[in-house]
C-alpha cells in the first residue's frame, strides 16, 4: 500500500471522500483494498485474494499506522 493509497482510504472512510480526491482514483484504490472486522464472518490482515485485493483487518490495519507514527 502506498502513501497515496492510504491517503485516499482515509479520506474514503472518514470524510465519504470529499475533498481532493477524484472519483476515479478512489474507485481504483477501493477496488484494491477490503477491511473485514475482527471476528467478523470474514476474518485475516494482509491476505490477498485473487492476487489483486488486499484485505486488512481494520483494528490491526489502525494499530500498525499509529505504531508507526510513534516510530
Amino acid at each position: 500500500m502506498s502513501g497515496s493509497d492510504c491517503y485516499v482510504l482515509r479520506g474514503a472512510l472518514l470524510h465519504n471522500a470529499t475533498g481532493r480526491v477524484r472519483p476515479q482514483e478512489l474507485a481504483h484504490v477501493l477496488t484494491r483494498f477490503v477491511f473485514t472486522t475482527p471476528g467478523g464472518l470474514v476474518s485475516g490482515h494482509c491476505n490477498k485474494r485473487d492476487n489483486v485485493v488486499l484485505q486488512l483487518e481494520v483494528d490491526m490495519f489502525c494499530e500498525h499506522i499509529c505504531l508507526a507514527v510513534e516510530k
